[in-house]
């Protein structure tokens, strides 16, 4: 990804952890050291295109899905998008935009039919970020932005040229 692209993410990263509604992101780091948290999708699209955005995708690793969905329910509202996703949509308290989606790494199978009912996802919280990303369309969804929580800093993942 090219410099001015960065520079465009950094700008909208320290935004993010100025905003209230993303400190949970802080606590967040220390109850789970281990933990990752990734941005990916629409919000790094509109960084890079300098657009606003309400499109915010979380993925986070090494932290089980129960204790991240029991951890985020102190900060805001939690729904499980499905089992079959494992996504869970977070309000956190105060927040007036759309819910963010926060998810483990994952992969999809397609099946036999070529629907779009038919295909198989598994969640796996040791999956790495790379192959989250591979199961995406390669363009810039196929982009994340990993946050050096609890700093404002970060690195930009982009494995296959978004």
């Amino acid at each position: 990804m090219v410099i001015q692209s960065e520079r465009l993410i950094q700008k909208q990263v320290q935004r993010i952890f100025t905003d209230p509604h993303f400190r949970f992101w802080r606590a967040f780091a220390k109850k789970f050291p281990s933990g990752e948290v990734y941005l990916v999708g629409g919000a790094v699209r509109d960084f890079v295109m300098k657009r606003e955005t309400k499109d915010f995708d979380f993925i986070v690793r090494n932290v089980p899905a129960k204790r991240l969905q029991e951890f985020l329910r102190r900060y805001g509202r939690v729904d499980l998008v499905g089992k079959r996703f494992g996504v869970l949509k977070f309000v956190p308290r105060g927040w007036e935009g759309e819910a963010l989606d926060i998810a483990l790494p994952r992969t999809d199978y397609a099946l036999r039919s070529g629907g779009y009912k038919d295909f198989h996802v598994q969640s796996n919280l040791r999956l790495s970020i790379n192959d989250d990303l591979a199961r995406r369309d390669f363009t810039v969804n196929a982009v994340a932005v990993k946050f050096q929580v609890p700093s404002s800093k970060f690195q930009v993942i982009d494995p296959f040229g978004g």
